[in-house]
């Protein structure tokens, strides 16, 4: 049996449980992860074809990416504010910029910023702003 998962943007495969069982009985039941999912990717499991009346369960869990670390840096000439409902960034050129909501779900990123970059986001709320190699801004958006 062959199966393929493909995790949406943001995510990561974190675990499968396969269980096997044959009428009321259960013959294989076992949770893979971290580095069990390759060995389980590159050494397919094989059930014996004798076996009849057999019932595979596969349950492939998800886990939202962690977001690239939010901790602050001493550089201070990176300014990110409000502006008509967008978040407008100064000061970041060059380097990659993220945008993340007060979740941790990243909505925007920008490999190589220019001086100035305006991201439009959803709604009124609170949001983060990463500069590698510089700070994490907090921006409240007001409409």
């Amino acid at each position: 049996i062959n199966f393929s998962v493909t995790p949406n943007e943001g995510y990561h495969l974190e675990s499968v449980n396969i269980t096997v069982t044959m009428m009321e009985y259960t013959l294989f039941d076992t949770i893979f992860t971290g580095s069990d999912i390759l060995d389980l990717i590159s050494d397919p499991l094989v059930v014996d074809n004798y076996l009849m009346g057999l019932t595979m369960n596969v349950t492939v869990n998800f886990a939202a990416d962690q977001p690239i670390g939010i901790e602050n840096a001493t550089e201070t000439n990176v300014y990110a504010y409000s502006q008509n409902g967008n978040i407008v960034v100064n000061g970041a050129e060059g380097r990659e910029v993220y945008v993340f909501d007060i979740n941790g779900r990243n909505l925007h990123h920008t490999v190589n910023a220019t001086q100035t970059e305006t991201y439009n986001v959803p709604a009124t709320g609170v949001y983060l702003v990463k500069v590698i190699g510089g700070e994490t801004i907090r921006v409240v958006v007001m409409r």
